[in-house]
């Protein structure tokens, strides 16, 4: 150790220590340093010295006038109890705590008597074991009553009684998967693990029957042949292809029965002679092949081809008939239409009703607007219009047609005379063959009125440039009286035929030809 014994104060100072401010100690801690400013890792004051940072190396060193250690230790020990292990721990400070290590399901607890502790758990890890197919997996046998049978190549079956095929996956008790079948629930896909192959059945008692390529969804869903698709409780997809989406067909014949059928909706059902047929809605139901049924209560029977759209339209047998709007009805003869609410189209094959409470019945009746009525060979047109006469006519607003071969136009037009036709707002034409109008006008210079006689001769009635009425291009005498005379009617026949009559209408003009 070298001395400071000779050497000059400013040659040595550098190896002596001091406070880093080069004043005297006091009760804040102060940095020591080397005489040339270099800091050290301590502290001093006269309240105590502090370390902070580095390392303190008290090696070799006797440390004395620290506080006794007052922590508690403790000694294990470990013994049987049954089924179970109890550890004591006993305390430096004399107490005594017991910890019981209790035995779960299928799991074994050993004490050595060296404290130490065996845990073994029967079935494999998380109860699954191997099953007996290649590459398998399924429930530990001792976990059921009945064992879980993983029985195809890369499948898995756990659960009660559980059976799965050739890459097959049954999840619940009593299930059944086919080849690369998924069934999930209890007694999901019920069967023969040698069919279903690629189905899916998903919720309480969804069954399969030994169907390939199908979906159950839902709780007793059911299917009966391959590539069906039935979705919601008790659902049906009871032939090729059919669908049947949120039915009940629990406790009655409803669900999809036609090949490549759908059936949507509660309670809905399309009958086994229906392929390709369409019900969709709350108890649609369809009865033929390739017939749409849409609607709430709407139905079909006996009309292949059909379209029946609408809460409550009704077809009973109209093949390619239509009937759209709520409580639209058909007939029993075929392309009838009905369209519009309570529309009625009962007549033979063709015939047409267009507009709310519309009717058409008979042999090939068209009515078409609201509240308007057709019957055999007739048409009405417009807003309460009624043709009731056969081959009868009528057009405008409220204008009706009651006898045969009649015809009204206009605006509450009435022909109710054989063959008598009214023209205009309110026209009523009443004598049979007879045209009614409230007035003529022709819209041609020298225009007029062709009169045919019953020899059939023919003569036309105009009105000269002087203002005189002409027949024929004879002129007819003017009235010689003071007071102008009224021609309601015109007659016109030979002079026998005039002479024939006996008595004359004062208001009716008679040409003899």
């Amino acid at each position: 150790m070298a001395s400071l014994v000779g050497n000059a104060i400013n040659a040595s100072c550098g190896g002596l220590l001091k406070t880093d401010d080069n004043a005297i100690i006091g009760a804040s801690e102060k940095r020591v340093t080397d005489g040339l400013g270099n800091a050290t890792n301590m502290t001093i004051g006269t309240g105590g010295t502090s370390f902070d940072s580095g390392t303190v190396d008290f090696t070799g060193a006797t440390v004395s006038g620290l506080p006794a250690d007052v922590n508690t230790t403790y000694d294990l020990a470990s013994a049987q109890n049954v089924a179970n292990v109890d550890v004591t721990l006993t305390g430096s400070d004399a107490t005594t705590d017991t910890v019981t290590l209790a035995a779960g399901t299928n799991i074994t607890l050993t004490d050595n008597g060296s404290n130490q502790i065996t845990i073994d758990a029967a079935g494999g890890a998380a109860g699954l074991e191997s099953g007996t197919g290649v590459e398998s997996m399924q429930s530990a046998a001792s976990l059921t009553t009945v064992a879980a049978n993983a029985s195809g190549v890369c499948s898995i079956a756990l659960g009660y009684d559980a059976d799965s095929g050739p890459a097959g996956v049954s999840l619940g008790a009593c299930t059944q998967s086919g080849d690369g079948g998924v069934t999930i629930g209890f007694k999901a896909g019920f069967g023969s693990t040698s069919t279903n192959a690629a189905s899916v059945a998903v919720g309480f008692n969804s069954t399969q029957n030994n169907t390939d390529f199908v979906t159950l969804v839902g709780a007793c869903t059911k299917t009966t042949a391959d590539y069906g698709l039935a979705v919601g409780h008790a659902a049906q997809s009871c032939a090729i292809g059919a669908i049947n989406v949120a039915a009940n067909a629990r406790f009655s014949n409803n669900g999809a029965f036609g090949t490549c059928s759908i059936a949507m909706g509660y309670n809905s059902c399309v009958a086994s002679t229906a392929a390709g047929a369409i019900a969709i809605g709350n108890g649609a139901t369809s009865a033929s092949a390739d017939a749409i049924v849409l609607g709430n209560g709407a139905s079909e029977t006996n009309s292949s081809g059909s379209i029946t759209i609408g809460c409550g339209a009704t077809n009973p047998g109209s093949n390619q008939g239509i009937a759209i709007g709520s409580g639209a009805t058909l007939g029993t003869l075929d392309e009838a239409m009905a369209i519009g609410l309570n529309a009625s189209s009962t007549g033979n094959a063709g015939s047409l009703a267009i507009g709310r409470q519309s009717s058409a019945t008979g042999i090939n009746p068209t009515a078409v607007g609201r509240l308007s009525q057709a019957s055999n060979n007739a048409a009405a047109l417009g807003h309460q219009a009624i043709a009731s006469g056969n081959e009868s006519t009528a057009l405008g607003q409220s204008a009706c047609a009651t006898a045969s071969s009649s015809v009204a136009l206009g605006d509450r037009a009435l022909a109710n005379a054989t063959g008598a036709v009214a023209i205009g707002s309110q026209v009523t034409a009443a004598k049979a063959c007879t045209v009614t109008v409230c007035e003529l006008e022709t819209c041609v210079a020298g225009g007029g009125i062709t009169l045919k006689s019953a020899d059939t001769t023919e003569e036309k009635m105009t009105l000269t440039d002087a203002d005189v009425l002409a027949i024929g291009g004879d002129t007819v005498p003017a009235n010689d009286t003071a007071t102008p005379t009224t021609v309601n009617r015109i007659w016109s026949g030979t002079s026998a035929q005039y002479t024939a009559l006996g008595t004359y209408d004062a208001n009716t003009l008679y040409y003899v030809s």
